[in-house]
């Protein structure tokens, strides 16, 4: 008897095939059978490599991600997975908001709390006339964006944690990775319980923020197993490079319009 996922020779009895590790099944493919693999996999907290990554991560983040840059791969999801979970959650999440709670985009309590400066500002006189929904087109690239900002993040923790020489860039990315992925499924649930109740999402997505900016502490902290003040440190350094990296990207695009600038309008 072969294995059916690599065609290999199955030893006399084995439960699992020693090539590739996947499972011997040999029950016939019935009702039953199909309620105790969706059990199995969905619903054993031990088994269900969804779950235990979501709860090591909030609980030891340093055990999920060292043990994928260490090459572990049964005890919790790769980075690939997770990432496409966090973006297809994120995307339900994009979508439900678009398409049934439009009005949870409304910015109209922004511009109640500028008061009367709002009233001369064209930027908040074109807000209030248009549709919600027409003012946040980069949500249709949510996907991409949130793909390319991963980089990004890591770049930063790269130049803030320059002294630890044992996480290189690239480990960087997987660190930022699983923590941005984490993120984006843990928020994903509560916004879309609240919606219902009239929620705003552009007011929720500034206590998203924070709580992206607290977690990613939390997980750093314990990837280097920082004391609190040195995560606090760490932390205003990273806001500080991050401030100096974009003045420095607002002033290379300024200086390339204004060499560039007439070819364009030409």
């Amino acid at each position: 008897m072969n294995c059916k996922n690599c065609d290999e020779p199955l030893e006399h009895g084995a439960q699992f095939c020693n090539h590739c590790g996947a499972r011997v099944i040999l029950e016939p493919f019935t009702f039953k059978y199909v309620t105790q693999d969706f059990e199995e996999r969905f619903l054993n907290l031990d088994r269900n490599l969804l779950v235990r990554t979501f709860r090591d991560m909030l609980l030891r983040p340093k055990e999920v991600i060292d043990g994928y840059i260490d090459g572990v791969r049964k005890r919790h999801m790769n980075l690939a997975n997770w990432l496409a979970v966090a973006i297809t959650a994120s995307g339900l999440m994009i979508f439900v908001i678009r398409n049934i709670y439009p009005e949870s985009l409304d910015m109209q309590w922004m511009i109640d709390a500028m008061g009367e400066s709002s009233k001369d500002n064209p930027f908040f006189q074109n807000m209030e006339q248009q549709d919600p929904t027409e003012n946040m087109w980069w949500m249709e690239y949510q996907a991409i964006l949130y793909i390319l900002m991963i980089p990004i993040y890591a770049l930063l923790a790269k130049i803030t944690f320059i002294k630890q020489k044992a996480y290189s860039y690239l480990k960087h990315i997987v660190i930022v990775g699983y923590t941005q992925s984490w993120l984006s499924l843990a928020m994903t649930l509560p916004v879309l319980i609240l919606l219902p109740f009239g929620a705003n999402y552009m007011k929720m997505s500034y206590w998203v923020i924070l709580i992206q900016f607290l977690f990613s502490a939390y997980v750093y902290k314990r990837m280097f197993e920082l004391s609190f003040l040195g995560i606090v440190w760490r932390s205003l350094l990273f806001i500080l490079v991050g401030i100096g990296i974009y003045i420095l990207l607002v002033i290379a695009v300024v200086i390339f319009m204004l060499v560039f600038g007439t070819a364009f309008v030409a």
